[in-house]
């Protein structure tokens, strides 16, 4: 399965890794854009990462969404 993870803290760098231990692909969504996330996945912008996705974790700190949110925002409705 093909996971996007929003976020490449603690908590999204954690579980993705967990996810690729089991064998899923997975990629991040950065707002620092293209390179390498944990475990070695690929990092890249948050549209580029819901790209075929077929499970998005969304893993960002509380509070407003950020530079990252308008630009992908027309993609989140289908994908939620």
């Amino acid at each position: 399965m093909k996971i996007a993870v929003i976020g490449t803290g603690r908590i999204g760098g954690t579980l993705g890794q967990r996810w690729q231990a089991a064998g899923h692909e997975v990629v991040y969504g950065s707002r620092a854009g293209a390179g390498t996330g944990p475990g070695g996945a690929p990092a890249m912008a948050v549209g580029e990462a819901l790209t075929g996705a077929e499970a998005v974790l969304l893993a960002v700190p509380a509070g407003p969404p950020g530079r990252w949110w308008r630009p992908t925002a027309r993609t989140w409705p289908a994908r939620l």
